[in-house]
């Protein structure tokens, strides 16, 4: 899997402490990358946004409005970028109708850092990633 050498990455949180860690965990794990912008914004401000954005976090743990109105609104906004969601679903039952909303990744409300770039790297890439979890209660 490839590294990008820049990404613009915005986290849609409504909860600053919370988006502040994920924004440490994406400095600390894209430490070699020429440019990592990451805007925290809360999720309703993404339609009025201006910024360009490569992915999109979507803390969906902290969102105010339900998970798919959220992941829509945002996905209609800015089609072309990659979205991973953050909540705290850990069944192929509640996660697979974000997937089909056309979401490109997904993660558990609290990513080990290594996750999270790997999450990352692969929405980046332009393939759908799937969390650890998921992958082994698939395949039991």
């Amino acid at each position: 899997m490839e590294e990008q050498d820049h990404l613009n990455i915005i986290i849609a949180a409504d909860h600053t402490p919370r988006s502040k860690s994920i924004a440490g965990l994406i400095h600390d794990g894209f430490r070699n990358l020429k440019t990592v912008k990451s805007a925290v914004m809360p999720s309703m401000e993404i339609s009025n946004s201006k910024i360009d954005a490569d992915v999109i976090l979507v803390d969906l743990l902290s969102s105010q409005s339900s998970t798919m109105k959220t992941l829509s609104e945002i996905k209609s906004t800015m089609p072309d970028s990659k979205l991973i969601a953050l909540h705290i679903y850990k069944s192929h039952e509640l996660i697979k109708p974000i997937y089909e909303l056309g979401i490109d990744g997904y993660l558990y409300c609290d990513p080990a850092r290594e996750e999270l770039v790997r999450a990352i790297n692969t929405v980046s890439n332009g393939e759908k990633f799937y969390p650890s979890f998921l992958v082994a209660e698939k395949n039991a």
